[in-house]
């Protein structure tokens, strides 16, 4: 998995710098490039392929392999640093470092030997080289990959027990001891049996490192002297060896997710809880590792080949794109807000966007690839060697695969990944400050936009592009964004705007083609523009912006070559001041308690948050009741009727100030399996919900044959199992649960299961040995017809000539039955097979003389 740590530009003519990397793209398409292009910085990942040894360079708003690399075949893993890539290659104990602007190939660096894994963690300008099975960690220049600094850990490292901090510090769990590590470029410190070494996972989540102990059941924080504060609750099984976790990088939360359950579980760090969880619907399967981007976690079901996206806040799955063939193990990245799938063992990857819409990528042609040592048939040859004893890429990308319409996909920059360091706040230069500052030496600094580009809707149209200050900014500081017109040829201008309108992600919006805002709380928010040029055209571009808490630490800038520009004048419009504190509304209605005579749900708004002085909450339960305002965040509402029901909570500051949430109430709700079946398949019925229990109230609709049931209250109550599994009859039947006799069949829970025979048996028919009789003579009666072989259950009835009836008989298809008087009697039959089929015969007449 890449961990990728961006470095931005200074203050200094960023903007220009923006333009230059879009006049590059331009230019380059037509003359093929060298070096990589800045548009696809923020949004784009290499991907290993170790079986043909190459490196791939994916772009993930358009699905485009920018470029291919080659590396030699062998036990391959791969790091993500800014735009670069670090290679370790276990096979050989090796090292290198791909140029993310340049695509060369360093020279190899040796770090363990031969067959010994070998992990490479970098950590802002520092990379730590780890020789897990020996526990030797190596910080590393980033650039040169030389050896600063060498230490021994005090046993070897389990997997999945390394994360990095800030610029320069990794944690590591002890393989066989448990101790915990921290190592900076003033040596190590150690706590020792601090966690359950077999059973610990680390990661960081909201930028702090944490440790995951799944034996203790607990998640705890690690600070600069070990374990600090209380722990916060994992709700796993201390048995249950399919847990996977991620931290969050936007806020203090972890995410466990079991494939034995098929369950993701939430831990929250800021208030101890882990009663949160969302139903994956994949007991028993095979996940992989998890990734999260801003606010979904992407969880890789190897035993189905799809990816299950989870909206964390709605708590539930909105997609389950299938990515692979069932039954493969397959990798996840995620960079920025787009996600990569990656089999590192074929061609196949793709990227997920938040929405699980896929895009699928070859990352090489299979029908053209060797397996020569030293790399892919296709590329052997065409990579010379440098001066540094690197490679050389081939210049140019591979498009997307013909039919694949690029789709622009928004972006959240890496800055929001715990590892990475934030830029300082900059301001846009007002145009003709001349071209774009150089670094020390020499190269000019990166552009910071990570704009989505957009066309302008016409034949020939030029693009354009958000111009940022800065990729970050702290809450409170306000950033610079400009609207800027790139035509065919690279010029730029500010000009032909006639109008453009702003949308800032946190429901702020302004209009102009320069504008500044600032915002109030922390997080990844998505800036749109919506811009009208003079010519009467129209574009649409997007950008994103991470805003961080003021204490977050500056980040130094690399050197990138982009050729300098100049832009045209604007004028910065004043600051506008920000709110100090933003007001929050938070919600849930999933809790409660249940009679047979009542229902109580908790409404819970405990976790709202922001405002000016105490806040108020006014609730409304949706079924025409509400409460408040007053100053109780939690409260207990009763219903009468299953639901679901849409609850509001309205939070008020001593300002005025207003924010809303919903939440869903639902007391019970029953599900099938399916609603239809063929005759002998069974069916699955599930309740679920505040008062579903471990046993269901069924009303079952009353079956006949070929025909409609009647309507649920007609037919019988049962009590049973939760799930309840059954067959059906033959036609339809009304199924209710109910959890109060004061609501007994509700329409939110009625399901109509539709029960369909390919082969019906013929029409129940009744025959007798005589229609014909005199009084004290005997009929035999026999039934045929209306059920499958001979598994019936037979009802019969005779009616005298005064039309009085009675049961006959016994259960079988025939009955013998002798009429004591004269006249028209009138026999018939009902028969239940073990389907649970009904079915009723015609009546047939016999005569009865004196």
């Amino acid at each position: 998995m890449s961990t990728r740590v961006r470095r931005w530009a200074g203050p200094a003519a960023l903007v220009a710098l923006l333009v230059a990397g879009v006049a590059a793209l331009v230019a380059g398409s037509a003359q093929g490039v060298a070096a990589r292009s800045v548009s696809l910085d923020d949004v784009s990942a290499w991907l290993l392929s170790p079986a043909v040894g190459e490196a791939e360079l994916v772009d993930g708003n358009s699905g485009a392999v920018v470029t291919r690399v080659e590396l030699g075949v062998g036990a391959l893993t791969g790091t993500q640093s800014g735009t670069g890539e670090f290679v370790a290659d276990s096979a050989t104990g090796k090292l290198r470092r791909i140029d993310g602007a340049t695509y060369r190939v360093s020279a190899p660096a040796t770090f363990g030997k031969p067959g010994e894994a070998l992990g490479v963690y970098p950590a802002g300008e520092t990379v730590f080289a780890v020789d897990q099975p020996t526990g030797l960690v190596s910080l590393l220049d980033p650039r040169t990959l030389a050896v600063r600094q060498t230490y021994s850990l005090a046993a070897k490292v389990a997997a999945g027990g390394i994360v990095t901090q800030g610029a320069d510090v990794l944690w590591a769990v002890g393989a066989t001891t448990g101790d915990l590590e921290r190592v900076d470029g003033s040596g190590t410190t150690i706590v020792r049996h601090a966690v359950d070494p077999a059973r610990t996972t680390l990661v960081t989540a909201a930028g702090l490192p944490v440790a995951v102990d799944l034996t203790a059941r607990q998640v705890v924080r690690l600070g600069s002297r070990g374990v600090t504060g209380a722990g916060t609750c994992v709700d796993v099984a201390a048995t249950d060896s399919s847990v996977q976790v991620v931290g969050s990088a936007d806020r203090p939360a972890v995410y466990a997710v079991s494939g034995s359950r098929g369950v993701l579980l939430v831990s929250d760090l800021a208030t101890g809880r882990c009663g949160d969880a969302v139903n994956l619907g994949v007991a028993g399967h095979r996940l992989g590792q998890p990734r999260e981007a801003a606010g979904r976690v992407f969880v890789p079901d190897y035993t189905s080949g799809q990816v299950l996206v989870v909206d964390v806040t709605a708590g539930r799955v909105i997609a389950d794109p299938t990515v692979m063939p069932p039954s493969t193990a397959f990798e996840l990245r995620d960079e920025g807000a787009v996600v990569f799938y990656n089999d590192p063992a074929t061609a196949k990857a793709g990227v997920i966007s938040l929405d699980g819409a896929i895009r699928p990528i070859e990352k090489y042609s299979p029908a053209t690839v060797g397996t020569a040592p030293g790399g892919p048939a296709s590329l052997a040859g065409k990579l010379p060697s440098d001066a540094a004893g690197g490679s050389q890429p081939p210049t140019g990308g591979t498009s997307p695969p013909s039919g694949v319409q690029p789709t622009a996909v928004p972006t959240r920059p890496a800055a929001t990944r715990p590892q990475r360091p934030t830029a300082p706040l900059t301001t846009i230069p007002p145009v003709g400050a001349g071209p774009a500052v150089a670094s020390n030496d020499g190269r000019t600094a990166p552009t910071t936009s990570t704009t989505t580009e957009a066309p302008a809707t016409g034949g020939g149209a030029p693009t354009v592009r958000i111009a940022v200050s800065a990729p970050q900014a702290r809450v409170g500081t306000a950033l610079t964004m400009q609207a800027v017109l790139v035509a065919a040829d690279g010029t730029v201008t500010a000009g032909k705007l006639a109008q453009v309108s702003w949308s800032f992600g946190d429901g702020g919006s302004a209009t102009g083609s320069q504008v500044t805002h600032a915002w109030t709380a922390s997080g990844v928010y998505t800036v749109s523009a919506d811009v009208r040029l003079t010519d009467g055209t129209s574009a649409a571009p997007v950008t994103s912006v991470t805003v961080v808490a003021p204490n977050v630490p500056p980040v130094t800038t690399p050197p990138v070559t982009n050729p300098p520009v100049t832009v045209p004048p604007v004028t910065t419009p004043p600051t506008t001041k920000p709110a100090v504190s933003p007001l929050k509304a938070v919600l849930s209605a999933n809790k409660g308690s249940c009679t047979q005579d009542s229902a109580n749900v908790t409404v819970d708004a405990s976790g709202s948050a922001g405002g000016s002085g105490p806040l108020t909450y006014a609730f409304d339960f949706g079924d025409g009741t509400t409460a408040g305002p007053a100053s109780a965040a939690t409260v207990e509402h009763g219903y009468s009727q299953t639901g679901p029901f849409t609850v509001t909570v309205t939070i008020t500051d001593a300002t005025g100030a207003s924010a809303k949430a919903t939440a869903t109430a639902t007391l019970l709700h029953l599900a099938a399996s399916a609603t239809s079946v063929t005759v002998g398949q069974s069916v699955t019925l599930t309740g679920t919900g505040v008062c579903a229990g471990a046993s269901l109230d069924l009303n079952i609709g009353a079956q006949y044959a070929g025909g409609t049931s009647t309507s649920g209250n007609i037919g019988h109550n049962v009590h049973e199992p939760n799930p309840y599994t059954s067959t059906w009859g033959t036609g339809t039947t009304t199924v209710s649960a109910h959890w109060s006799e004061s609501d007994p069949y509700s329409d939110s829970n009625r399901l109509t299961i539709t029960v369909t025979d390919p082969a019906p048996p013929p029409p129940l028919q009744v025959t007798a040995s005589s229609t014909s009789i005199t009084l004290g003579q005997s009929v035999t009666l026999t039934a045929t017809g209306g059920v499958h072989g001979s598994d019936g259950t037979y009802s019969w009835y005779g009616a005298n000539p005064s039309g009085l009836g009675t049961s006959l008989c016994g259960t079988t298809a025939s009955c013998t039955t002798t009429p004591d008087t004269t006249g028209t009697w009138k026999y018939s039959v009902q028969v239940y097979d073990n389907a649970g089929n009904r079915a009723e015969s015609n009546q047939l007449a016999v005569t009865v003389s004196p």
